[in-house]
């Protein structure tokens, strides 16, 4: 083991480790400074970069929303057309006796077979 320092040592080793706490102190004190500096500067980029993201985001959900406005559109043009032709009259029949007209649709349908697009998704207990 070492030897003991004397008082005098202890009072130079103490006064030793003030002078770098301070110094770490003023160190540190320097740095808080320096990032305070940094903090308008932050605050503006941060705001520039969220206005720019939110920007692009909005953008981006637009485009989709006229995508699926469009394939809506479509989608609403083909089932008015499917229902307009199955509303159109394929025969009338005219009974002498009863002075009735009789009108005979169309046998089509619509197509309840569609497969789901998610399957796994679905609903438990129901079938595919």
């Amino acid at each position: 083991m070492g030897r003991k320092p004397t008082p005098s040592e202890e009072v130079q080793l103490l006064r030793q480790a003030t002078r770098e706490a301070h110094e770490a102190a003023k160190d540190l004190r320097d740095a808080i400074r320096a990032a305070s500096a940094l903090t308008p500067a932050l605050v503006d980029d941060f705001q520039a970069t969220h206005e720019r993201e939110l920007k692009q985001l909005a953008n981006h959900l637009q485009t989709e929303m006229n995508r699926q406005s469009a394939e809506l559109n479509d989608a609403v043009d083909r089932a008015r057309t499917a229902i307009v032709d199955q509303l159109r009259a394929s025969e009338l029949e005219y009974d002498k006796t009863s002075g009735r007209i009789k009108i005979i649709f169309g046998a089509g349908r619509f197509d309840t077979t569609c497969p789901l697009p998610y399957p796994e998704h679905q609903p438990k207990g129901s079938t595919p």
